[in-house]
C-alpha cells in the first residue's frame, strides 16, 4: 500500500464520509449468480454460455478459519451488463454458500503507464473482500453510479455503504475490528487544472496519451490513506502500521516461524529489472540452502506450524506450465518435498488452519474454490460457481511440450473437436500468447477455444517462450527492451517457438497443415504481425490490436515515442525501411495476401490506421471493426459476443469456404466474397 505524506486529508474530502444503510439484494441478480438447473449431459456449447460464466479472481479467508469470501460476477449479453455479488463460502465440505450483498457495476483496473496516470485497460478488478480481525465483518469496494466506495457487511447482517468519498476508494484494509484504512488518489485539483488549461488550448506534451483521448492527462498524483470508523463513517488521521521487526528488508513474501526462524522471498540479483524472486530460509540463526526448487517463481509462502513451511511455485514455459506446492519440515526433512504437481492454475491461496484454500482453474473447467491437504496433496472442491458447465460437451484437451530450433522450451494446449475420430485432420486455429488454467478465449478472451473446436477446428493455445532478455542482467525496462528489439530477436524467438508447436501438432496427424489460422491480442497480435511476414504457413488471421509501423508511433503519444526511442526504434521522421521490413505490415502491404480481420477498441484503433490504409490501398483482404467504450481488453458482454461470432465466421469463410446463411450476415458475406476475389486475382 502507498502511504500518505501528511496524515491529514483535506476537510472537504472528509466531510463526505457518512455511513448509510444499503439497499436490499439487487432484484434478480442473486438468482443469476446462483447455479441453475443442470443441463443434460453432452449439452452443446453456445457463445453465450462462455460469456455468461460466473467469474471471480481472488479469495480471502477469515482469521478464525471458518469462511472464505469472494466477489462473484456474471455477464448478461441481453442487457450488456453484469450481476455482482459478495459470497461467503463455509470452509467445510457440504456446507452451503450465501450472498451478503449483490449489486453495483464492474470496477475497471487502472494503472499508470509511461507517466500517464489511471489508464483504464478494460480488465475488471475483482479483489476479494477483506476480513475484520474478529472475523465478524468484511469490507469491500463497490461501484455505483460512477463512484467506487467502501461497503461493509456483517456475516449475519445487512450490507451498508460506509463512505461517500469525493475521491474514490482504491483499496481497503482493517487495522482494528472497527477501523478501516482506505487508499484514495486525490485527483480533483489536478483535473480542475486540466479543464482550466483547456480554455486557452492544451500544450501538447508527454501528458497526452493520444491513442485514447484528445486531451492531456493530469500528472500522477500520490496516493493517500485515511482512517475511517466502519460503524460511524467518521474519518481521522491515518497512522501507518509499524514495520514488522522480523521481516527482512526487501522481502516480498514472508513467513515467521516462532522460536525457530523465518522464510521470505527476495529479488536476486537485487535492483535489476529482470531479477527473479527466490526463497531464503533461516533456521535457528543459520541460513539454509534448498537447491533449485527455491530458485525462482515462488508466488506463495506460508508457515503452517513451528519449523514447517509451505511454498508454491507457479508454472513457466520451461516446466510445461506446471504448478507445484512444496512442504518443508525444517530439521526433520533434508529439503522441500513436492506435494502437488499439476497443470492446473492455483492462485490466491491462503492458509486456514492446517489446510490451504486456493482458487483452482482446470483446462476444461472454470475457477472454483478448493482445499488442498499439505500432507497428501489431495484436492476437495468447496465452491464451484459453474457446476452446469461440467455437462457441456467439450473436445479433448492435452498439454504438449516442445523445444524450438534455438533450444528454448515452451508448451501449448491442444483441443480437438468433440466428435474427433482417429485419422481425421482438422483445420487448426492458434490462440496466443499465454495458455494456463481454463481454456476460454486466450489472452483478452476474444477467441473462444472450445467454440472453435465444437465447429470442427483443432485449436492450439500457445504459451510464449521466455524473453530473449531474461537473465541478461538488464538494469531497467529500457535496457531489457533494447535487448529484445535488436534485430527483432524477441519476435524471432516467439515465432520459432510457435512454429515448433505447429510442427508438434502436425506430427500428431490430427490437423491439415494447409489450413492454419492465427489469432492474437497485444503481444499475441505482434506475433501475428511478425508471422504473416516471416512465414508462409498461415491461411487466415484475426487480431484484436494492431499494429506497429513507421508512422504509427505518434498516434500513441509523446511518452510512448520517448520510450521506443530508448528501445532502439528509429526516430520519427527518419526513413529506415531496413528496420521495419521484417515487421511492418504497412511497409509490406503490396505482398500481404493473408486475410486479416482486425477487431479493435475505440481506445486503440488509431494505432492501426496507417496499417489498415496501406493494406486497403494495396487491396489486401483486410477488414477492421472498432468497438466503442472499450480499453485494451473488451469487457462489454454484447461486444464479446460479436467478437466471438465474427471470429468464428471469419475462419469458417477463409479456411472452410463456409458462407453464413443468416440473412443478417448477407452484406458481410458479400464484402468478404469481394475480398476473396482480390486474393484470387
Amino acid at each position: 500500500m502507498v502511504r500518505s505524506g501528511p496524515a491529514m486529508i483535506a476537510l472537504t474530502t472528509l466531510a463526505g464520509l457518512l455511513a448509510s444503510a444499503g439497499p436490499a439484494l439487487a432484484e434478480g441478480c442473486e438468482s443469476r449468480l446462483r447455479p441453475g438447473p443442470m443441463p443434460p449431459a453432452g449439452a452443446q456449447l453456445e457463445a453465450k454460455t462462455l460469456i455468461e460464466l460466473r467469474d471471480f479472481r481472488e479469495i480471502s479467508v477469515s482469521p478464525d478459519g471458518r469462511w472464505a469470501a469472494l466477489i462473484l460476477r456474471r455477464a448478461s449479453v441481453d442487457t450488456d451488463s453484469y450481476c455482482i455479488g459478495v459470497v461467503l463460502v463455509p470452509l467445510r465440505a457440504g456446507a452451503l454458500s450465501r450472498f451478503v450483498d449483490t449489486g453495483g457495476d464492474p470496477i475497471l483496473t487502472r494503472v499508470d503507464i509511461r507517466g500517464v496516470p489511471d489508464f483504464v485497460g478494460g480488465t475488471i478488478t475483482s479483489v476479494a473482500p477483506v476480513w475484520s480481525p474478529d472475523s465478524r465483518s468484511i469490507a469491500y469496494l463497490r461501484r455505483d453510479n460512477g463512484s467506487t466506495q467502501v461497503w461493509v457487511a456483517a456475516i449475519n447482517g445487512p450490507a451498508r455503504q460506509v463512505t461517500r468519498l469525493a475521491d474514490e476508494a482504491r483499496s481497503v484494509e482493517w487495522t482494528t475490528p472497527r477501523i478501516l484504512r482506505i487508499m484514495i488518489r486525490p485527483t480533483r485539483e489536478a483535473e480542475t487544472a486540466i479543464q482550466r488549461e483547456g480554455r486557452s488550448g492544451y500544450l501538447y506534451d508527454r501528458r497526452f496519451w493520444t491513442l485514447s483521448e484528445a486531451r492531456p492527462r493530469p500528472r500522477p498524483v500520490p496516493f493517500k490513506t485515511i482512517a475511517v470508523d466502519a460503524t460511524t463513517g467518521q474519518a481521522s488521521l491515518d497512522v501507518p502500521p509499524a514495520a514488522d521487526p522480523n521481516r527482512p528488508s526487501g522481502a516480498s513474501l514472508f513467513a515467521f516461524l516462532p522460536g525457530t526462524g523465518r522464510a521470505w522471498t527476495a529479488s536476486e540479483p537485487p535492483g535489476l529489472f529482470d531479477a527473479v524472486s527466490v526463497l531464503k530460509v533461516e533456521h535457528r540463526g543459520r541460513r539454509l540452502a534448498c537447491g533449485d526448487v527455491c530458485g525462482s517463481r515462488i508466488t506463495g509462502l506460508w508457515a503452517r506450524e513451528p519449523g514447517e513451511i509451505l511454498f508454491l511455485r507457479s508454472g513457466n514455459p520451461e516446466n510445461g506450465g506446471r504448478t507445484e506446492i512444496f512442504r518443508w519440515r525444517i530439521g526433520r526433512e533434508v529439503g522441500p518435498q513436492r506435494i502437488v504437481d499439476t497443470e492446473d492454475i492455483l492462485e490466491s491461496c491462503k492458509l486456514a488452519g492446517r489446510m490451504l484454500i486456493c482458487a483452482r482453474e482446470r483446462m476444461q473447467h472454470p475457477r472454483s474454490v478448493v482445499t488442498i491437504n499439505p500432507n497428501t496433496g489431495a484436492f476437495v472442491t468447496l465452491y464451484d460457481p459453474n457446476p452446469e458447465f461440467a455437462s457441456v460437451a467439450l473436445g479433448s484437451a492435452q498439454r504438449l511440450r516442445w523445444t524450438a530450433s534455438d533450444g528454448i522450451a515452451s508448451y501449448g494446449d491442444l483441443v480437438l473437436p468433440p466428435n474427433h475420430r482417429p485419422g481425421q485432420n482438422h483445420p487448426l486455429i492458434i490462440v496466443n500468447y499465454t495458455s494456463q488454467g481454463f481454456l476460454r478465449g486466450g489472452s483478452g478472451d476474444d477467441y473462444p477455444i472450445y467454440l472453435f473446436a465444437q465447429n470442427g477446428f483443432a485449436v492450439l493455445s500457445v504459451q510464449r517462450p521466455r524473453a530473449v532478455a531474461s537473465g541478461s542482467g538488464a538494469a531497467d525496462l529500457d535496457e531489457f527492451q533494447r535487448i529484445n528489439v535488436k534485430d527483432w530477436r524477441e519476435r524471432r524467438r516467439i515465432l520459432a517457438g510457435l512454429e515448433a508447436g505447429v510442427d508438434r501438432v502436425v506430427d500428431l496427424g490430427v490437423v491439415d497443415p494447409a489450413r492454419i489460422g492465427l489469432t492474437g491480442l497485444s503481444d499475441g497480435a505482434a506475433t501475428v504481425q511478425f508471422a504473416l511476414l516471416n512465414s508462409k504457413r498461415y491461411r487466415a488471421a484475426a487480431i484484436s490490436s494492431c499494429c506497429e509501423s513507421a508512422g504509427a508511433g505518434p498516434a500513441v503519444g509523446p511518452a510512448y515515442l520517448e520510450s521506443i526511442a530508448k528501445w532502439g526504434y528509429p526516430p520519427q521522421g527518419e526513413d529506415n525501411p531496413r528496420f521495419w521490413e521484417p515487421y511492418s505490415l504497412a511497409a509490406n502491404a503490396k505482398r500481404m495476401r493473408t486475410p486479416l480481420l482486425m477487431q479493435l477498441t475505440d481506445q486503440e484503433f488509431r494505432l492501426a490506421v496507417e496499417t489498415y490504409a496501406a493494406l486497403d490501398h494495396a487491396e489486401a483482404p483486410t477488414e477492421m471493426y472498432v468497438y466503442p467504450d472499450e480499453g485494451h481488453v473488451k469487457f462489454h458482454p454484447v461486444h464479446r459476443l460479436a467478437v466471438y461470432r465474427r471470429s468464428l465466421a471469419w475462419f469458417e469463410f477463409w479456411m472452410n469456404g463456409k458462407v453464413s446463411a443468416d440473412p443478417d450476415d448477407a452484406e458481410t458475406m458479400a464484402r468478404w466474397a469481394l475480398l476473396r476475389s482480390r486474393v484470387a486475382e
